[in-house]
């Protein structure tokens, strides 16, 4: 009976904490040729970089990342991927890609989810294609 407790907490516990899932984790292909790697820990975007998840917002569909010491572009810094949905294709937008910290990653003004064309900072979401 001891032991009941304590694993109820728990398991209430991590049923009510923040989630960290990342519902778009997988194998991709972009329009480029460009493969995205994406796990609950990192994404590794070839030609570019791993990018190391620090957080996920799931209810607003985006993530925070600590650029990796070995990338060539801003290495240590702090990335935000916005991703979006829509129905038919999934679409993800870098919208940082050299913010100081997590919390201006975080704070960055998220891409413009209406405009696939030039939402993303002026330029076109990227589209990713299950491989």
């Amino acid at each position: 009976m001891d032991r009941i407790l304590p694993l109820t907490f728990l398991a209430l516990f991590a049923c009510t904490g923040e989630t960290t899932d990342l519902e778009i984790a997988g194998a991709y292909t972009d329009d480029f040729g460009g493969l995205h790697d994406i796990s609950q820990d990192t994404w590794v975007m070839d030609g570019v970089g791993v990018f190391h998840i620090l957080t996920v917002d799931a209810d607003a569909d985006f993530l925070v990342a600590q650029n990796d010491a070995a990338n060539d572009y801003n290495p240590d810094l702090y990335s935000r991927m916005d991703w979006l949905d829509d129905g038919t294709d999934l679409w993800f937008c870098q919208i940082a890609y050299d913010a100081a910290t997590e919390a201006d990653a975080t704070a960055a003004t998220g891409a413009d989810r209406s405009d696939t064309t030039s939402g993303c900072g002026g330029f076109g979401w990227t589209r990713l294609v299950a491989r």
